[in-house]
């Protein structure tokens, strides 16, 4: 197959060309992942066309089961080792830029885009897997990249200095104010987005979590459909968050208790002039 012939690539073109880009969440689809997946590579004309309706139109796909919880355990604990064996550091996203982590707190925060108080793992392609997860991951991402209307493959041989990258992201938000302020993120190299559960609320923290907004005042509490090991997918114009995580408690960079999940993206980088981020809404 080149590179013009993905199924999808059409139907988001139209979709994209006649409606606006949804804003607020307009329902939840639960499926198994693995059932999802072979129906995306099946693409049949039915199932494109509705699939890729319901994501433009605010629905939100919950896809169960995609890590089993061995393999969601074994992220956490290479990425929390790294953590403890690692200092906190920064990267722009340049040829020859190294897998890395950087605790990002009230000031750090005040760098980006949004408001984020989380430890962030960044993965790269180009460098070795030091917390093994691609092999788990590339699956995934592959999906979603051809629900995308992408190659599966795209972007996996990519260097800095392409432009777009393909990005891991493992994420802990620690009790104590762990979240993300409302936002949306960029379409531009990928029509759907994706992350992957590695935590549940009731089980590793109690209170917060993610959060989709319905209308301009109402949010809804997404956290407690998920699993460990659930992929969320949805458009990335959807207005979300995360919920600050067991706020009455004391922050423990340390620590490996609260939030975790891991995020699947293809980013501009920082070869890009005026690249494309996350935008915040409050």
């Amino acid at each position: 197959m080149n590179r013009y012939q993905n199924p999808y690539k059409n139907a988001w073109e139209e979709l994209c060309s006649r409606t606006q880009e949804p804003s607020f969440l307009t329902g939840i689809t639960e499926v198994s992942y693995n059932d999802f997946a072979k129906r995306t590579y099946e693409a049949k004309p039915d199932f494109i066309k509705e699939t890729t309706q319901k994501l433009y139109s605010g629905n939100v796909f919950l896809l169960k089961g995609a890590l089993d919880n061995e393999t969601c355990a074994n992220i956490i604990e290479n990425t929390y080792n790294f953590f403890q064996n690692y200092p906190s550091e920064f990267h722009k996203m340049l040829d020859g830029c190294p897998n890395f982590h950087r605790v990002q707190d009230e000031e750090t925060s005040l760098l980006y885009s949004t408001r984020q108080i989380r430890d962030a793992y960044y993965s790269f392609r180009w460098n070795d897997d030091t917390i093994g997860v691609w092999n788990s991951v590339t699956p995934l991402g592959r999906t979603i990249k051809y629900l995308s209307g992408l190659e599966k493959d795209a972007y996996e041989t990519n260097l800095p200095s392409d432009g777009v990258i393909d990005r891991i992201q493992v994420l802990r938000y620690p009790p104590g104010g762990g979240g993300i302020s409302l936002h949306t993120d960029s379409g531009k190299n990928q029509r759907v987005i994706a992350g992957i559960m590695l935590t549940k609320r009731g089980m590793h923290y109690q209170e917060g979590g993610y959060y989709i907004a319905k209308t301009e005042d109402e949010i809804f509490d997404f956290e407690e459909y998920v699993d460990v090991g659930d992929i969320v997918v949805f458009y990335p114009s959807l207005r979300h968050g995360v919920a600050e995580i067991d706020p009455g408690e004391s922050v423990n960079w340390k620590n490996r208790d609260g939030r975790w999940y891991m995020a699947l993206f293809s980013p501009d980088t920082d070869h890009v002039k005026e690249r494309a981020t996350s935008r915040h809404l409050g």
